[in-house]
């Protein structure tokens, strides 16, 4: 359970530190609170699944196109909707959840109302301190030091980053010292909206697919986040989305039900109904068994998250009997859940 706790909070709150270093990035320069922000990493996860999936581009072209359109869209946004109505906040605050709803309603007739899932740049496993990580997971959380690191350097190291952090500090001055403050400010937006973006490849995944209101959850999570660690403030973003992160790694290890069982679950039984939906209701009462280690019972979620993960990642077949569900896996081992233990109506 702890390193369940560990593994959720690393990339949960690698996401969630994506998500509020740039919203706190645009507040931090142009005071904008941008409730749309999350609006724009599902517009961004919608138009990777489209390049990638319905027009069969790879992933790299899929979700290059995709970040730099998000980033310009942003631009777009403040240039013609924000940028008059920046110092009147609450107009702000209106404008942007109204974008975010225009951006949802959009959705939902072009894509409908059915989950769809974003392919995994990474598949398989890895094993870490006897632990099974999914390499998905190890890659968020590289991605998400990466592009903290290169907002770091950019603010740092670079020119442009040094214009972005006079403006932030006083953009009367800033002016008068040469700074194009109406361009450090679109530029601003543009790159906190990229992150947006980027934060729009790995979140879905474990929010259980992309949904036209997926928007929502995360906005009231990364403003959480950007209130704990200091409006403005990219260091204290960074270190209040992991400790939010934990927070929820804790919730949900306490609630069986609201873990991957559950979501997974689900989503098997819309399609092939080959998991009772008794797991479903009562995952916290059933009881598996691993079919080849040591008899031994083990918590529910240390044998079916494998096992439906594979499932859905491999699309390997399972052979279901009358003792239950295995699922060969590719390095011989075999995972058999009791059919009896789970209470069939």
């Amino acid at each position: 359970m702890i390193a369940t706790v560990i593994v959720l909070t690393l990339v949960k709150g690698s996401t969630y530190a994506i998500l509020a270093s740039g919203l706190a990035l645009i507040y931090g320069v142009g005071r904008i609170v941008n409730l749309a922000h999350t609006a724009f990493m599902m517009l961004a996860a919608y138009g990777i699944w489209y390049f990638a999936v319905s027009s069969g581009w790879g992933m790299a072209e899929s979700i290059a196109v995709t970040v730099v359109g998000t980033g310009l869209l942003g631009m777009v946004v403040y240039r013609f909707l924000l940028n008059r109505i920046r110092e009147h906040q609450a107009a702000v605050l209106l404008m942007t959840i109204a974008l975010g709803m225009t951006i949802q309603e959009i959705i939902d007739p072009l894509f409908g109302s059915t989950p769809l899932n974003i392919p995994l740049l990474m598949k398989g496993y890895t094993m870490i301190l006897g632990f099974p990580v999914r390499d998905q997971y190890l890659l968020t959380l590289g991605v998400a030091i990466g592009f903290l690191i290169l907002v770091w350097l950019l603010l740092s190291k670079t020119k442009l980053g040094i214009g972005i952090r006079s403006v932030a500090q006083d953009p009367e001055v800033a002016n008068l010292m040469g700074v194009s403050v109406p361009r450090i400010l679109m530029i601003t937006v543009a790159i906190g909206t990229a992150l947006a973006a980027v934060a729009g490849i790995f979140l879905p995944p474990l929010e259980g697919g992309l949904v036209n209101y997926m928007w929502l959850p995360p906005l009231t999570m990364v403003l959480v986040v950007i209130i704990l660690g200091g409006l403005g403030s990219l260091k204290g973003a960074y270190i209040a989305a992991f400790f939010v992160a934990l927070i929820e790694g804790l919730a949900v290890i306490s609630d069986v039900s609201r873990t991957l069982v559950e979501r997974i679950a689900t989503h098997i039984n819309r399609d092939r109904e080959i998991i009772p939906a008794s797991i479903i209701k009562r995952t916290s009462r059933a009881k598996f068994l691993p079919g080849d280690v040591d008899g031994t019972p083990v918590p529910p979620y240390t044998v079916v998250d494998p096992i439906l993960e594979r499932l859905i990642d491999q699309d390997l077949t399972p052979h279901r009997g009358d003792e239950g569900i295995s699922c060969a896996f590719p390095d011989g081992r075999v995972l058999q859940t009791k059919i009896s233990a789970w209470s069939l109506p």
